[in-house]
C-alpha cells in the first residue's frame, strides 16, 4: 500500500516514495472517470452525490477529529461547520470523537493506523 503527505499549500497528495504532487482535485477526477467508464452503456448512474460523499466524508471527518485529538469544537471550526452538523454527521457515519482521540496518539507518531 502507497504512503501518502499532504502539501498543505496547495492541498495535494504528495505519494511519499516518488515525490511528485497532484491537486486532490486530480484524484477525485480520475476516481470519477474511472467510476463511469465501469458504467456500461445502458447502466444509469444514480445517487452519485450520496456515492461520491458516502466515499470522501466518513475519512475526512475522522482524519480531522484525530488532527484535533476529540476536540470537536476544534474540528468544526476547521471544517467550517457548526458543532451540531459535525455531530449529526459523526452519528451517521457512526463515528466517535472519543475513538479519534485514541487514534491521535498514531497520528502524532506518524502511525498509519487502517
Amino acid at each position: 500500500m502507497n504512503s501518502y503527505s499532504i502539501d498543505t499549500q496547495n492541498l495535494a497528495v504528495v505519494p511519499e516514495n516518488n515525490g511528485a504532487s497532484e491537486p486532490l482535485i486530480t484524484y477525485v477526477t480520475k476516481a470519477m472517470k474511472h467510476y463511469f467508464s465501469q458504467l456500461d452503456k445502458e447502466t444509469a448512474a444514480c445517487d452519485v452525490y450520496d456515492f461520491l460523499m458516502r466515499q470522501v466524508e466518513p475519512p475526512l471527518l475522522k482524519e480531522t477529529l484525530v488532527f484535533c485529538r476529540g476536540n470537536e469544537s476544534k474540528a468544526s471550526t476547521i471544517l467550517g461547520i457548526s458543532r451540531g452538523t459535525l455531530r449529526k454527521k459523526l452519528a451517521h457515519y457512526k463515528i466517535s470523537s472519543k475513538q479519534t482521540k485514541i487514534s491521535s496518539y498514531a497520528f502524532k507518531r506518524g502511525v498509519n493506523d487502517e
